[in-house]
């Protein structure tokens, strides 16, 4: 059987999708009004900015771990609190580090005057690093929240509706 590509898997489940149709983000996709190459290139870029910042994200607990061997046994004992290293993880070394957008509007912030049309770029690691949000910013710390949800609220990928569709 010859070799497909990513493009031809993609196309092959967009296809599915428009004849069975199910509950699920491509066939949302389909019901844009993106042509269909521009359906293509959208989960281009979602498969590969997906499976980057995933193995980012993963490799970057890991090597937590690795430094911290108690981290580790903390972890065995309290396996409740997984989820929150995984949100501390993403605070702490944040697998995308910065992002660009374009202003639509002009806008007043600390006291600078940026203009629309004038791009503007959010530093995720610097943001998840302040000092005047969290205490000690620099450790590695399970236990700087007061609930989950709390731990949660980094800016890893994003905020609004500007935060990464595939961030859950």
């Amino acid at each position: 059987r010859p070799e497909r590509t990513l493009m031809d898997l993609l196309r092959e489940q967009l296809e599915d999708r428009r004849q069975r149709p199910r509950d699920d983000f491509v066939t949302m996709l389909i019901g844009t009004e993106l042509p269909p190459l521009g359906l293509l290139s959208f989960l281009v870029g979602a498969v590969i900015a997906g499976h980057e910042t995933t193995l980012i994200a993963a490799t970057n607990l890991a090597y937590q771990l690795g430094l911290e061997p108690a981290l580790q046994t903390r972890l065995r004992a309290e396996p409740a609190l997984v989820g929150r290293a995984v949100d501390e993880s993403l605070r702490h070394r944040s697998p995308v580090q910065n992002f660009v957008r374009t202003l639509t509007e002009d806008v007043q912030h600390h006291g600078a005057t940026m203009r629309a049309g004038d791009k503007v770029m959010l530093l995720f690691g610097a943001a998840n690093r302040d000092p005047a949000r969290y205490a000690d910013p620099e450790r590695f710390d399970l236990d700087r929240y007061d609930s989950d949800r709390d731990a949660g609220r980094n800016l890893a990928y994003g905020h609004g509706v500007h935060r990464c569709v595939g961030a859950h």
